[in-house]
């Protein structure tokens, strides 16, 4: 199966700007290994609440083309210390 590694968690401020369509610009990108190929799809768990403080979990999947699959998680933590 393919082996995917995540973007290490992060605990940024929660003024800190990004894109929700595309967080791989301000908080990596997912890599994988596999010998016969394989996509990356992410899944985005928003636990934000209306001051932009909580957690994005990203829930990143490889699948190779036999329809193998792992997975691997990363957390974004967004935190207002003020």
């Amino acid at each position: 199966p393919p082996l995917v590694h995540c973007p290490p968690h992060e605990e940024v401020h929660c003024d800190t700007p990004y894109d929700p369509d595309n967080l791989s610009l301000v908080f990596g990108y997912a890599t994988v290994t596999d010998d016969c190929g394989a996509t990356v799809t992410d899944t985005i768990i928003d636990e934000l609440n209306q001051c932009n403080v909580g957690k994005l979990t990203r829930v990143f999947t490889a699948t190779d083309e036999g329809g193998r699959s792992s997975t691997c998680k990363q957390i974004i933590y967004f935190d207002n210390p003020d």
